[in-house]
């Protein structure tokens, strides 16, 4: 058993990118007051925290795609999911329309591993053609809109760092 720890020991030293987790950092700027966060089916709250959660991720999955050691620092102020929640009906859904794209709004910075600014800007993402898209890039994910806006966005303007 004390082998096993002090080759454990070992390896984290050698090995730091192990014990790394990666994390792009998102901020998020006065939810309250984001143009809709509604929630269909759930409390406000946790289908607040759930966005977060999911769109964190992906921001993640992009910051994975730019060199070593870079850094993806984001700083939302507004977030428009696509589509909208229908209260006409006894039970609540989120209907995706025509002219109810997703919008976001977010601040963001690229730091290399040296800690020094790359790039910076500011976005205001927003997709008025998204039906016609084929969205077979997140076939039954949720947010699946929002992704797609996320990644044009990286492509565009961080995928050659």
């Amino acid at each position: 058993m004390k082998k096993f720890i002090k080759l454990i020991l070992v390896a984290s030293v050698l090995f730091p990118a192990i014990n790394a987790v990666s994390a792009a950092e998102v901020r998020w700027t006065n939810p309250d007051k984001y143009s809709d966060m509604y929630s269909a089916d759930q409390n406000d709250a946790k289908f607040k925290k759930a966005i977060f959660k999911e769109l964190e991720k992906h921001f993640t999955k992009l910051e994975d795609k730019l060199p070593n050691g870079y850094k993806l620092r984001v700083n939302v102020f507004d977030l428009d999911l696509a589509g909208g929640v229908n209260f006409r009906t006894s039970r609540q859904i989120r209907v995706i329309g025509a002219g109810q794209s997703a919008r976001i709004l977010f601040k963001y910075q690229v730091i290399n591993d040296k800690n020094q600014l790359v790039t910076q800007g500011t976005e205001s993402l927003k997709d008025v053609n998204f039906k016609e898209r084929r969205n077979a890039r997140y076939p039954n994910q949720s947010l699946k809109f929002e992704k797609i806006l996320l990644d044009e966005w990286f492509s565009e303007k961080l995928e050659i760092l």
